[in-house]
């Protein structure tokens, strides 16, 4: 019953996961994701929440807003405005080729591109 509820998860992931999304992220964020070009928007003014990483088994769960899109992101645009980039925040974006961080940003925290290359 375990295996079939997991397996039933994941599928939804992924059916997730292939749509464009957006929506809000802290206090005055957005964020976007769009599919056909794999990126990931910031946009907005002030600092980005922190995150922390959370251990199920053999698994690790971060809870951005953009999870379920971690495997595909390839490309992240930070726009001006955004002051800090929050601990864990793209973490395990193993896809990303290509990272924009504006002048704005004046922290960037512990772990925030952790196992990207």
């Amino acid at each position: 019953m375990k295996q079939a509820v997991l397996s039933f998860i994941l599928a939804l992931f992924s059916i997730m996961a292939s749509a464009d999304e957006n929506g809000t992220f802290g206090a005055n964020l957005t964020w976007s994701y769009a599919n056909a070009t794999s990126t990931l928007t910031i946009s907005g003014t002030g600092a980005m929440s922190n995150y922390s990483i959370v251990y199920y088994g053999a698994s690790i769960y971060i809870g951005t807003p953009w999870r379920y899109h971690v495997s595909s992101i390839k490309k992240i645009i930070i726009e001006s405005g955004v002051t800090t980039i929050g601990n864990c925040v793209f973490y395990d974006c193993s896809n990303l080729t290509s990272v924009t961080i504006p002048n704005s940003v004046m922290n960037i925290g512990n772990d925030a591109f952790y196992n990207c290359i």
